[in-house]
């Protein structure tokens, strides 16, 4: 039997449930003595719903031969409805006792008991007992907060699972409008995310519209609810997600005029750079347009010599 920490001596008498001595998560062990066969030492467990119980129960944990036959029982919280038993009696002896084990799944909330009694062998010497207390886990978002650009098409929301990995549990996730609107700043979701036995992380995406409109930032809410089996929610279960507006896309404007060639783009298209290339294919082949821009009007202007710039395609591009 596999064992963390140090064990606690049992506190007598606990021979019924009204003085069960108190096991605590996330591993509880204690080491206990049975003597006659009427001895029964009780455990009282404080469960959540949905939680998984891993008990395991060691009959001769000195390894000295002179073991213990024990018969390993889990108690509903009325303390009289026997949820499973563990008696392995047939496959042991007292020189080496069969160590009882199982694992099992607490439906509702409540405290439940764990009774420790004498096999069908016999013999009464010491055991050690432990209880690991597996939790379905909690939810949260992995943030209060998360930002995309208009342009971005979609963002994508990761949702944890903390505290504990144990079962299959769902939680549903919802996308609205905050200072955003559906369906013109993003398209709304909503849906139940699945998480099997151990798996901790699951994301969901949030269609993402460019409406190509001066809008200053906008938000979207979201929530998390409905958690399953047991599992329940942690903070934060609501987040924004900050649409960042980009503004519609720069056009560039080419026009001859006295031999020279005048690029012009607005002035709001701040962080832009032009560039310029003769081979289209080669996209590494583009180059940063060194001559100077000057602002006339609404407008951002490069003047280029015709002669020289004569092949040239032109862009703008953030770098």
């Amino acid at each position: 039997v596999l064992t963390s920490g140090t064990a606690t001596q049992e506190s007598e008498s606990n021979n019924t449930s009204a003085t069960a001595n108190l096991l605590s998560g996330p591993i509880g062990r204690r080491r206990g003595a049975i003597g006659s066969a009427s001895d029964k030492d009780w455990y009282a467990l404080n469960v959540t719903a949905g939680q998984v119980l891993t008990i395991m129960a060691d009959g001769d944990p000195e390894r000295d031969g002179a073991g213990t036959d024990l018969l390993v029982e889990l108690i509903a919280p009325d303390a009289l409805t026997v949820l499973f038993t563990a008696d392995s009696s047939v496959y042991g002896s007292l020189a080496d006792p069969a160590a009882e084990g199982f694992t099992y799944a607490c439906a509702g909330a409540g405290m439940y008991f764990v009774r420790v009694s004498r096999g069908e062998s016999g013999g009464g010497n010491t055991y050690e007992l432990m209880v690991a207390f597996n939790d379905p886990g909690r939810f949260r978002f992995s943030a209060p907060s998360y930002r995309a650009t208009e342009d971005a098409r979609s963002a994508t929301i990761t949702v944890e699972r903390v505290g504990g990995s144990a079962g299959t549990v769902t939680v549903d996730f919802a996308a609205f409008d905050g200072s955003a609107t559906a369906p013109l700043d993003y398209l709304p979701v909503t849906g139940t995310l699945t998480f099997a036995e151990g798996e901790t992380v699951k994301t969901f995406t949030v269609p993402i519209v460019n409406d190509a409109l001066p809008e200053g930032d906008e938000t979207v809410l979201l929530i998390l609810s409905g958690a399953t089996d047991g599992a329940t929610l942690d903070s934060p279960a609501f987040a924004e997600l900050v649409l960042v507006e980009t503004g519609p896309t720069p056009r560039l404007t080419l026009r001859e005029d006295g031999g020279n060639r005048i690029i012009s783009w607005p002035v709001w298209a701040t962080g832009y750079q032009l560039e310029s290339t003769v081979q289209l294919e080669d996209p590494f082949s583009w180059q940063v347009v060194a001559e100077n821009v000057s602002v006339m009007g609404y407008e951002n202007q490069v003047t280029l010599p015709a002669s020289s710039w004569a092949m040239n395609f032109f862009r703008l591009r953030k770098p």
